[in-house]
């Protein structure tokens, strides 16, 4: 009875993370910004743990990604056309 249990929370899991990955993937404008994404199942809930008498799991997902920003390269004021002072040189 426990195994079908076990297998629906794991399933579940994976499901909700899956879908929090690709949330993830379209905040952050890509997946090619992505240099890791881990489930992790590796913290011990004891309280659960202690009412089941049996090992729970806190699962999480850790995602390293590579942040990308546009910014706008201004003229500074030691350039020597005063019109263009504080306006857009380049976008990067």
């Amino acid at each position: 009875m426990l195994i079908p249990i076990v297998r629906m929370a794991t399933e579940f899991a994976r499901d909700f993370f899956e879908e929090a990955y690709r949330l993830v993937v379209q905040q952050i404008g890509g997946e090619q910004f992505v240099i890791s994404a881990v489930m992790h199942a590796d913290e011990k809930n004891i309280a659960l743990s202690e009412e089941l008498c049996r090992r729970c799991f806190h699962y999480y997902l850790h995602v390293v990604y590579v942040p990308v920003v546009e910014k706008g390269v201004l003229w500074t004021k030691r350039c020597k056309e005063p019109l263009l002072v504080s306006t857009l040189d380049k976008a990067l």
